[in-house]
């Protein structure tokens, strides 16, 4: 099983798990944009994504509305490139 993309790692250690910030957000649309471009053969799972987000020390709501937040930026990625193909 391959590793989740370094990005992930530096926004878990680095963002502030009470209020994210926009240097946070930045850091959150990094890592998105590294899956998005396929930069980790880590296959996404929203499950894996929330648990490692707890273990880094969000709280379980806010891990969930992160999850939310990185499918719907992945699917508008994903529709936006479809634009782009047309």
């Amino acid at each position: 099983m391959s590793e989740p993309p370094a990005s992930l790692g530096a926004f878990i250690q680095l963002a502030n798990k009470s209020a994210i910030h926009s240097l946070d957000w930045k850091r959150f649309y990094d890592f998105i944009a590294d899956v998005h471009e396929g930069k980790s053969l880590w296959k996404v799972d929203q499950t894996e994504l929330g648990t490692l987000l707890v273990q880094g020390g969000f709280g379980e709501e806010g891990a969930s509305d992160l999850v939310v937040h990185f499918e719907t930026c992945l699917e508008m990625l994903k529709y936006f490139d479809a634009q782009l193909t047309r």
